[in-house]
């Protein structure tokens, strides 16, 4: 078991970083479910043009959709310490499973 946390936010190029996407870090929401060997969802969801960026400092399985279950075959994996961005449809959650 092991926290995860999540924001769901904006991404996009500032002129300061040239073409680099980088997170904005305006309007952004985050919360943070805990990972165990049964698939755990989030309570917020991604907005129109929304990210969501995941870290944990151990490794877990993602998805996205609308009403998500993580497993081991069909999540993305996520590293141990390193962040993952995914880009959900509008209105889908994040669902996390153990690695």
């Amino acid at each position: 078991m092991a926290s995860v946390y999540l924001t769901f936010g904006i991404v996009g190029a500032r002129a300061n970083f040239g073409d680099a996407s980088v997170f904005l870090g305006y309007g952004a929401t985050s919360e943070v479910v805990t990972s165990s060997i049964a698939s755990a969802q989030s309570t917020n969801a991604a907005g129109a043009t929304e990210f969501v960026q995941i870290y944990c400092a151990t490794a877990v399985y993602a998805l996205t959709g609308a009403n998500p279950t993580a497993t081991a075959t069909n999540g993305i994996y996520c590293p141990p310490g390193t962040l993952v961005r995914l880009a959900p449809k509008e209105g889908h959650k994040v669902a996390v499973i153990d690695a």
